[in-house]
């Protein structure tokens, strides 16, 4: 409950009001919790009881209620990047993203400046977290493909060379839950001169990278 408590505290920036009603939104969520916590807890030796419908909906009620009250800082970090022509429907906005996020990368815009990037992503440095695809086919380290991660990456590819077909492309790939947020920009402190596909962006659409679905499910 405390943990919980923590993270439903009112946005600073809310207006008074907003914080007062939010602090007691919270406030209840812990009481519900609180409550929900002694009508599960047995006793020695143990005792099972069953929770009413009752407290289980006002609990999901009362944490719909706090997290409308949170500020969504994603959508507004979104609108800011998006203000000139912002897009209207989840499929527009999902567009607009990768577009934006991939013409933040170096162009190759000759075979020579191509051949460069390849021999880029085939050094020792970045050939374990390489992809190419090429006439339809991927290619891959044993390295890349023994990660569960990364091998969820290239089964997701391959699915999609079979529902429609991709070009012929490399990217470098990181599959950390970060999305190296803490490391140096982009994998390995490459920047934006290899593009490169990220499953997560900690600090936020800025932060570099294609955002890709993060394949991974467990076992």
């Amino acid at each position: 409950p405390d943990e919980f408590g923590r993270a439903s505290l009112p946005d600073d920036r809310a207006p008074p009001s907003r914080q007062r009603a939010a602090s007691s939104h919270t406030s209840a969520v812990k009481r519900a919790i609180s409550r929900l916590r002694r009508a599960v807890v047995t006793s020695k030796p143990p005792r099972p009881r069953t929770v009413d419908n009752a407290t289980m909906r006002r609990l999901a009620t009362l944490i719909h209620v706090v997290a409308a009250t949170t500020a969504w800082h994603a959508a507004d970090e979104f609108a800011r990047l998006h203000a000139g022509a912002p897009p209207t429907t989840r499929r527009d906005r999902v567009r607009a993203e990768i577009e934006r996020s991939v013409a933040q990368f170096d162009a190759r815009p000759t075979p020579a400046a191509t051949e460069a990037l390849v021999e880029t992503l085939l050094a020792p440095e970045l050939r374990d977290s390489a992809v190419f695809i090429v006439d339809g086919k991927i290619f891959a380290t044993a390295k890349f493909v023994k990660s569960s991660k990364k091998r969820g990456h290239a089964t997701m590819l391959a699915s999609a060379i079979r529902d429609g077909g991709l070009p012929n492309v490399a990217w470098a790939h990181v599959p950390s839950a970060d999305g190296s947020a803490l490391g140096p920009p982009c994998i390995n402190g490459t920047g934006y001169a290899v593009p490169t596909t990220v499953i997560a962006k900690r600090e936020g659409y800025a932060q570099c990278g294609v955002l890709v679905p993060n394949p991974y499910f467990g076992r």
